[in-house]
């Protein structure tokens, strides 16, 4: 699921952030009876064990009971072996799967309903077998990672919820366990995106740690031309959030300063689409006209305002002079939008709504004469306010 120079948890990043609520298990194993599911979990140092009993037999509801003792390993080999004797008579204890973590629990729940006879139970295995199938195609061992001890899920100065965020994929699958459970000790929060880390020496010898951490948002997502614009909850297609941290490896008991810089892009907010075709490389842009009075646009800004603060700074960049019209479209339904917006917040008490949305008149960057001539308003942005979207 994870591999080591892919996994936080192997990096010093972790080490200098406040301890979790409760302790990390890097190693799972799952054991199986006739009547029940045994999930034995241990940390990374082979401390402590922990056993969570998944009943097999009650279909109409997830039925977990998370063992409060924690185990020494011999302890916990004992415990093994004391239901491998009491279940002699139907099959005993048998080893299922090693390992680093559960992303769902979906299986353990449903595969008992095949041992089971009867045309009703065979019929609703075969209405979940489409979905297996699907849960199966999924590859995590590629853009998928996540971290034991690190909330990997959030940017460094976010108090967001742990899990009940747009960036952990697996969230729905993972929900059932951690409302039962009132805590994360048994399932890992998958983000789908990028992450490396890497050391940076200086001339002097200071040591510098960097890391890049990207995170799609589940919401909206999916593949280039299928997935434009804005739904009606005012979530963008490809959300997706960059960030920045980098802090100085300092020997421990020394205070650590830490540089967390956040990008956000996402597609434009507006309702619009591109059919696609193999004959045609860009394809037309459809722009609809069906929120006249850019609702949806509005709950994108409330999104942004409440994830990274306000005013919210918009530095367009999207074409202007086309010989045929196609971004420039959104360009100008865009700045409506905007307008229409600022005139309703200016109605409506403050802190309720984006306070600020300005709209900046430049042409794509794409000449150095061009570059040049913003690189003193993009200062003047970054000097104004941290928080700004570059919309693409």
């Amino acid at each position: 699921m994870s591999s080591s120079e892919n996994d936080p948890s192997h990096h010093s990043l972790e080490a200098h952030l406040p301890p979790s609520s409760h302790a990390c298990m890097h190693k799972f194993r799952l054991y199986e009876t006739r009547s029940n599911f045994y999930m034995i979990g241990r940390n990374k140092s082979r401390t402590y064990w922990r056993v969570l009993k998944i009943d097999r037999l009650d279909s109409s509801e997830l039925n977990l009971r998370e063992d409060s003792t924690t185990y020494t390993e011999s302890e916990c080999s004992d415990l093994l072996k004391r239901i491998h004797e009491g279940n002699k008579s139907t099959g005993g204890l048998k080893l299922v799967m090693e390992s680093l973590g559960s992303s769902n629990f979906w299986g353990l729940t449903k595969c008992f309903l095949s041992q089971k006879e009867g045309k009703l139970v065979q019929s609703v295995v075969m209405q979940y077998m489409p979905y297996k199938r699907l849960l199966c195609t999924v590859d995590l061992t590629k853009d998928f990672y996540f971290s034991y001890s690190y909330h990997i899920m959030r940017e460094h100065e976010s108090g967001q919820v742990l899990y009940e965020t747009m960036f952990v994929w697996n969230e729905f699958l993972t929900r059932g366990v951690r409302n039962h459970l009132q805590n994360t000790l048994w399932t890992v929060a998958l983000v789908y995106g990028f992450f490396k880390q890497d050391t940076l020496t200086t001339v002097s010898g200071r040591e510098f740690i960097l890391t890049l951490i990207v995170r799609r948002s589940r919401h909206y997502a999916g593949t280039r031309y299928l997935r434009r614009g804005v739904n009606e909850k005012g979530r963008v297609a490809n959300d997706v959030e960059t960030e920045q941290i980098l802090f100085e490896d300092v020997p421990e008991g020394l205070p650590i300063r830490i540089s967390s810089i956040v990008q956000n892009r996402g597609s434009i907010p507006l309702f619009w689409s591109q059919e696609t075709s193999r004959l045609n490389i860009k394809p037309e842009i459809i722009l609809s006209k069906k929120d006249q009075n850019y609702q949806a646009t509005r709950l994108h800004f409330e999104n942004l305002a409440k994830r990274y603060g306000n005013p919210i700074i918009i530095l367009n960049l999207i074409k202007t002079h086309e010989k045929k019209p196609r971004e420039s479209i959104l360009r100008a339904e865009f700045a409506n939008a905007i307008d229409y917006i600022n005139k309703d917040l200016s109605k409506r008490p403050l802190g309720l709504y984006v306070r600020t949305a300005i709209l900046i008149p430049c042409n794509i960057l794409r000449e150095g004469s061009e570059l040049n001539r913003n690189f003193p308003m993009v200062r003047h942005i970054l000097a104004f306010e941290r928080n700004f979207q570059i919309l693409l």
